[in-house]
């Protein structure tokens, strides 16, 4: 199993993020500056406004996410299982995905696609 902070998880999440993302976001390839860039940007359109500023920016977000936002790139929180996704993130075994529920990896995994993207931000 990987620690979230390992280059290799975060590798990782950025590779996950890259192959979920809408195709219009990805026509830059494997530049991931630039669809971390089209994704918050898409979140920031959908989700302005005086109401939401109200809340954290991660809270947010994930009612963003909930709501299908960036076509598959959310798609655990409805027909495909996180657990997995997350697992597959992290080299899992077996065992060690068993310790979440669905809802604490679907928590997790959308905490961790938005570090990522705010991370890929600061640089």
């Amino acid at each position: 199993m990987l620690r979230t902070t390992t280059r290799k998880a975060k590798d990782n999440i950025r590779k996950y993020i890259i192959d979920n993302a809408p195709e219009e976001m990805t026509e830059n390839g494997e530049d991931f500056a630039a669809v971390a860039r089209a994704i918050f940007d898409r979140f920031k359109e959908e989700k302005s406004g005086e109401y939401y500023k109200r809340f954290p920016e991660l809270e947010v977000f994930t009612d963003w996410a909930q709501g299908l936002a960036c076509d598959g790139l959310f798609l655990y929180y409805y027909n495909t299982p996180a657990i997995d996704a997350i697992g597959d993130i992290l080299e899992e075994t077996q065992e060690e995905r068993e310790r979440y529920t669905e809802d604490q990896a679907e928590e997790r995994l959308t905490w961790l696609i938005y570090r990522e993207i705010k991370s890929a931000l600061r640089h």
